[in-house]
């Protein structure tokens, strides 16, 4: 009996088919595999999700054209109109909540006043927001200088307010308050600025460390730092983590393959972001228009639904935010708004869950499988057919799926077992574990008899 090692991830190249694992709707726990969260239904939106913040103890998300308030019993409140179509970034300070369109309007909200647009004819359409010390920070979408509000002031901004990344002459695409201070990302750079009790300048570019990493999009705070799609100066594109004066790609061969040579420059730039903790793990999903990619330390894909031809495809979530001691989630694609919960669907739609893994062996040494097992939670539902089980000689194609049960009702100690011969294998044997069924799948070891 041999014990197979399982996936810890996505690995592998494209071009050596017989060398790829990765996981679906599935992550790596210590030596254990084990389900990403399903979806509850909690309310309803106006329209697909463009974002959502937390803002004084309440849930808001841009919902369609309206920005919304959901009360902690599900309860929709419509705020005001948020004009056009693309997704909105957040900033608040203690006394109001900032809304950008990204490319377009900025607004600011406050219960106190309600939600009004901002008109002040310094005001540029922009791409990003920010606070830090009672003030607004706009990132312009020509990548000009970035401009700010004065403190505790949200009515207007002064035509003098403004200041620039010019250490490295490329345009300003991001920025976010990391500790208290402003990191501006730009096409090739990062620049750190500090800020100050001068009012003239209140922000202070910090000589010596400005990281050579450009920023894209999709910035999310993780554990001390914050992730970010972007890419090395006038290298290609990855996932990097900020850190001090530098910033590691967390992308692996695999990642970044599927980043430069299946996604455009312009698709990258939508990509989105979702932190959220998960049985005291944090996570990140970058949701892209093909592919939701699930960082945990590891890399997975997390995905919505079915598909019939095994294709992935993105999570249906499109931004979350921590509220009413839950997660609150938009879609992507509808006006629904769910809870993150320790189910296997979403919305009471079947999601599936996939291993793919590999066994191999030195070139013309053949081997002949009589079974294989799997140690997975078992004994919870009697679901006929609930494991398929694919091999692949060439790790390119597969064929149909041996469906298992996973057991009766209590029977807690079964295996989910093949048996009866699965063929004679050349050096290499590719396997596909699959369920598509409502059932608890935590899998703690793959068997195979050879």
């Amino acid at each position: 009996m041999i014990s197979v090692p399982l996936p810890t991830g996505i690995v592998g190249d494209n071009d050596i088919p017989k060398r790829k694992e990765y996981l679906v709707n599935l992550y790596s726990e210590g030596e254990t595999l084990l389900p990403t969260p399903g979806i509850t239904a909690f309310s309803t939106g106006d329209g697909i999700c463009r974002g959502a913040v937390t803002f004084q103890n309440a849930y808001y998300q841009v919902s369609g054209d309206n920005l919304i308030c959901i009360s902690s019993t599900g309860v929709k409140t419509v705020i005001g109109a948020i004009a056009g179509t693309e997704d909105v970034a957040f900033a608040q300070s203690f006394i109001a909540l900032c809304i950008v369109v990204k490319g377009g309007a900025g607004y600011f909200y406050s219960p106190s006043t309600g939600l009004t647009q901002i008109t002040d004819s310094d005001y540029l359409p922009s791409i990003e927001v920010d606070s830090i010390n009672s003030r607004f920070i706009f990132v312009p979408a020509d990548g000009g200088p970035l401009f700010y509000t004065d403190v505790n002031n949200i009515t207007d901004i002064p035509s003098l307010n403004f200041f620039d990344a010019e250490l490295l002459p490329d345009e300003n695409t991001g920025v976010i308050n990391l500790r208290n201070d402003l990191y501006v990302g730009g096409v090739d750079s990062f620049e750190i600025f500090r800020n100050q009790a001068d009012a003239d300048t209140p922000f202070v570019r910090v000589d010596g460390a400005a990281v050579e990493t450009g920023y894209l999009s999709a910035k999310a705070r993780y554990k001390d730092t914050f992730l970010f799609l972007g890419r090395d100066r006038d290298g290609s594109f990855g996932f990097f983590a900020m850190s001090s004066g530098d910033a590691p790609q967390i992308s692996n061969p695999a990642i970044a393959e599927l980043l430069n040579e299946e996604y455009t420059e312009e698709e990258l730039s939508q990509c989105t972001s979702q932190r959220f903790t998960w049985k005291g793990l944090d996570m990140v999903c970058f949701r892209l228009a093909r592919h939701s990619l699930l960082y945990f330390g590891q890399w997975a894909y997390i995905q919505s639904g079915i598909d019939a031809d095994d294709t992935l495809k993105p999570w249906s979530v499109n931004h979350l935010s921590f509220a009413y001691g839950k997660y609150l989630v938009g879609n992507a694609s509808d006006s629904k708004i769910g809870v993150l919960a320790n189910i296997h669907t979403e919305y009471g739609e079947k999601v599936e869950r996939q291993i793919n893994t590999f066994i191999k062996g030195q070139r013309n040494d053949y081997f002949e499988i009589d079974s294989v097992i799997l140690d997975v939670t078992t004994g919870t539902h009697f679901k006929e057919g609930t494991v398929g089980l694919c091999g692949s000689r060439d790790g390119l194609y597969y064929g149909e799926p041996w469906w298992q049960p996973l057991g009766a009702q209590g029977r807690t100690q079964q295996q989910v077992r093949w048996t009866g011969g699965l063929g004679v294998f050349e050096s290499f044997l590719g396997l596909k574990i699959r369920t598509t069924a409502n059932v608890l799948f935590a899998v703690d070891g793959l068997l195979v008899n050879a």
